[in-house]
């Protein structure tokens, strides 16, 4: 499963690399938190929902 972040990311068009620079993270632990191998703090998710224009927390929702 994947979170609907992936989907809303590409329907942007914004890349991995460009949001782990807003989040102040490397681009390969970016792909593994949208991957959820690892977890986005809540503030990380914070400025992913401001930067991509969504609330957060729907971000997150499991497609």
């Amino acid at each position: 499963m994947y979170y609907r972040l992936m989907a809303i990311r590409k329907n942007e068009k914004r890349t991995q690399s460009e949001l782990a620079k807003k989040l102040n993270i490397h681009r390969v632990t970016y792909g593994l938190k949208e991957r959820q191998e690892m977890d986005f703090t809540i503030s990380e998710a914070k400025l992913l929902g401001e930067e991509l224009g969504v609330p957060w927390n729907e971000l997150f929702e499991e497609i």
